[in-house]
């Protein structure tokens, strides 16, 4: 289950997912929940009456503790009955979770961008509701904490339209910053497209970086600076422990590893 199945940042799990799959010999059906735990739930209760052999839970998660009051309820009595559910990107309780180092990856980032000299960020997040996008920016303020720099979040969606929204809003103050940080890759391309039409030269005019590392970078002018998380290799190995059997009492957390990728799209650190 995905929340959006076009934003790349959760498409590149998928793949991860499907490549796995096909390897095993294994059949995929797909979900898109709409950044909602209630759709979550809704959809594992469908994968429960199709005998699904097990559920992975590949969104970010999302601040309503109603939905997720739901949500844990639907995965409790699916495990009962048998069913794997493996969980990617924040902790889920009961559950196989795969964590994304989300806070780490920002402050990673962070940490680069002052090595490379930047010191006024303007950073386009996600709404904070959004696990995913609220810890990044932890992360970016957390590596600037004691630090000249300075961080203003300009709250859009998180896609390659909020790129656009978040450009198009902050137009007239840019010359306040230096560097243009997105918490996804798919933001910080809409961003960048949105500088080109606007006559904005990247890097010359101000930085852009982005998290994510996703395969749409590879044609993509400049090179982004981001993050890699290696994400198609965390939705092949979520479909691994899903089809493995029935969960145990005891459940696993596995922490993934992530790195910053230096692009052109910010000046290179001279360390």
């Amino acid at each position: 289950m995905l929340h959006v199945v076009a934003v790349p940042y959760f498409a590149a799990r998928a793949r991860g997912v499907l490549g796995a799959a096909e390897e095993l010999g294994h059949s995929i059906m797909l979900a898109s929940s709409g950044w909602s735990s209630w759709g979550e739930a809704e959809h594992g209760q469908r994968f429960s009456q199709l005998r699904a052999r097990g559920v992975i839970l590949a969104g970010s998660r999302v601040t309503d503790r109603n939905g997720a009051k739901v949500l844990s309820g639907e995965i409790a009595r699916y495990v009962s009955n048998g069913g794997s559910v493996v969980a990617i990107g924040q902790r889920i309780a009961g559950v196989e979770s795969i964590l994304i180092p989300n806070v780490s990856a920002g402050e990673q980032l962070g940490q680069e961008l002052l090595r490379s000299g930047y010191r006024r960020l303007l950073v386009l997040s996600g709404p904070p509701r959004v696990r995913t996008s609220a810890d990044r920016l932890r992360g970016l303020r957390a590596a600037i904490r004691g630090t000249e720099a300075t961080i203003e979040a300009c709250e859009v969606s998180f896609n390659r339209r909020g790129g656009h929204e978040g450009i198009r809003r902050m137009l007239g103050t840019l010359g306040r910053f230096d560097c243009v940080v997105a918490v996804s890759d798919d933001m910080a391309i809409g961003a960048i497209a949105e500088l080109r039409e606007s006559g904005v030269s990247v890097p010359g005019g101000i930085g852009v970086a982005g998290i994510g590392d996703v395969d749409l970078l590879q044609d993509f002018s400049p090179r982004l600076t981001t993050v890699h998380l290696g994400l198609d290799q965390v939705g092949a190995h979520a479909l691994r422990i899903c089809v493995g059997g029935p969960q145990a009492v005891t459940t696993t957390e596995r922490r993934v590893p992530c790195y910053v990728v230096q692009g052109d799209s910010t000046r290179a650190s001279d360390i």
